[in-house]
């Protein structure tokens, strides 16, 4: 969403975590060899609280979800330097 996005982990014990763009303090994006060989990657969110990884995605899902949430937390940033 616009806000943030909903990760729901675990199949016996499920959670669901609501991770806001404007908690966000960095990303990673990590490959082992047989990822790479099959075009997928881990993504993992770094905030105050801890991180929030999602596993085995498409790669080009991993790059184009890590620049829309680069573009949502530095967003307001650029709105800061406009207005001053």
């Amino acid at each position: 969403s616009e806000e943030g996005l909903w990760v729901k982990s675990g199949f016996f014990t499920q959670s669901q975590i609501l991770l806001l763009w404007s908690n966000v303090q960095g990303l990673e994006v990590q490959q082992t060899l047989v990822e790479k060989r099959y075009e997928i990657a881990d993504l993992t969110f770094y905030t105050a609280s801890g991180e929030v990884e999602i596993e085995s995605l498409p790669l080009s899902m991993v790059n184009s979800l890590r620049d829309y949430v680069l573009a949502k937390v530095e967003e307001p940033k650029i709105f800061e330097t406009v207005m001053t």
